[in-house]
């Protein structure tokens, strides 16, 4: 049960830095973005507003089990519990597999219309791709 105190308390150390440098980020993104469009600025400001909303109702969260040794146990029990992580090894199977065909369908679909934006969809899917490799790898070695 400490080894999981410990990894919560990491993740909320992670979203309290995060908090503070997202006025860093928002000054940054500010000047890099002073001549583009209204929709990019929009685009990067809601990306960073969410994220930041997220840590803190994450804080928040972290704070309120952390402090409760009852919910701390639930939080722990639900962590481990072998039919919730079937569940998620499925759901993010399944995902990825979609996600790989729907951009792939994307990109035949865009290349009718738009050159540029096949190839950007192009380049995400062997993104994508590469990322999902460099994971199975990864946890091949590991496990």
């Amino acid at each position: 049960m400490e080894e999981f105190r410990k990894k919560l308390k990491t993740r909320l150390n992670l979203c309290i830095s995060y908090c503070c440098m997202a006025l860093f980020l928002n000054f940054i993104l500010n000047r890099l973005t002073a001549h583009t469009s209204d929709f990019s600025r929009g685009m990067a400001m809601g990306i960073l507003i969410s994220t930041e909303l997220s840590s803190v109702f994450l804080i928040f969260y972290y704070s309120t089990v952390l402090k409760n040794e009852e919910k701390l146990k639930q939080m722990y029990i639900k962590s481990k519990d072998e039919r919730n992580l079937a569940i998620a090894r499925e759901t993010t199977r399944t995902g990825a597999l979609i996600s790989v065909y729907a951009l792939a369908i994307a990109i035949i679909i865009s290349g009718f219309y738009s050159m540029t934006i096949s190839i950007t969809l192009f380049f995400v899917l062997m993104a994508s791709t590469l990322i999902n490799v460099a994971v199975k790898l990864y946890y091949s070695k590991k496990m």
